[in-house]
């Protein structure tokens, strides 16, 4: 049976994931659906491409590749939150920057700075 782009785009993150060991728990917690979900996508039964792939791709790029610059500026929703809260002085900067990585530190993240 042929597959769709979708079902192809699926298949491809579990081999990913697989190759970077990640299980499909982990990769259920990171995007916020169930781990069932998770196994549906991987086994290829998605019928149309949707928001949740990308997200699932976006995390295993993340836990492949770390954080990149480029990662960080296509991801409209941090951005928008910093547009909306910074003010555009380099003093607030330093702040926010704190802050972030005050987070990083309470969510027992390894530090890398």
């Amino acid at each position: 049976m042929l597959k769709n782009d979708a079902q192809i785009a699926g298949l491809n993150l579990a081999q990913r994931a697989k190759s970077l060991n990640i299980t499909q728990s982990e990769v259920a917690t990171a995007v916020g659906i169930t781990q069932s979900q998770i196994s549906r996508i991987f086994d290829g039964n998605i019928k149309r491409s949707s928001k949740v792939l990308d997200e699932i791709a976006q995390f295993l790029d993340v836990q492949s590749l770390g954080v990149t610059a480029e990662s960080v500026m296509s991801n409209s929703e941090l951005i928008n939150a910093l547009a909306v809260t910074w003010d555009g002085t380099p003093a607030h900067s330093t702040a926010l920057a704190t802050v972030i990585r005050t987070l990083r530190i309470l969510s027992g993240a390894k530090n890398n700075d």
